[in-house]
Formats: structure tokens, sequence, C-alpha cells
């Protein structure tokens, strides 16, 4: 996983070189990378009958107020950019 953070304006465009303020905007651009061969991850559950492709959860939280800033549920095959707009503490 490799991320990085950017300062936006209100219409979410990305201000390069700008520094974050607080209680200013954010975008967080995460790239993810499996490390296993396989294109396909299944998972077994009881409560279903078929196998089921597994998911992750990308959660970004103030860790000092106890504070969830987002949450993005992510699904992939092998690579995986996302982007993740959030409001500064």
């Amino acid at each position: 996983m490799k991320y990085t953070i950017a300062k936006t304006n209100s219409q979410d465009e990305i201000l390069s070189g700008e520094p974050l303020d607080e209680g200013g905007q954010a975008m967080v651009m995460i790239n993810l990378k499996r490390t296993n061969r396989s294109n396909k991850q299944f998972v077994s559950i009881s409560n279903f009958p078929k196998p089921k492709e597994c998911t992750w959860f990308l959660i970004i939280g103030n860790p000092e107020k106890n504070e969830l800033l987002a949450m993005k549920r992510i699904s992939f095959k092998r690579y995986a950019s996302k982007n993740v707009s959030i409001c500064l503490p």
C-alpha cells in the first residue's frame, strides 16, 4: 500500500504544493497491490452456499480523538487505485 495526501478545493480539484490546513479539504490517493499471484480471492462462509470474493475496508481515522474520518469498501483483483476525500481535523 502506498498513499499520498494533497490539499483540494471545494470542487475536489487537487492543489499540488499547497500545505494542508486544519479544517480544510484533502484528497487521500491510495494505491494497493496484492502480493500473491492469484487473481481471485475467495472466502468460504458457512452462511452462504457459494464462495464469495473477499473485499477490504479502507479506514482513515484520528486516533488522538477516536474519530473516524473516512471508510470505504474496496474489492480488487491485483491492483487498485482509490481516491478518498476527507475533511481535515
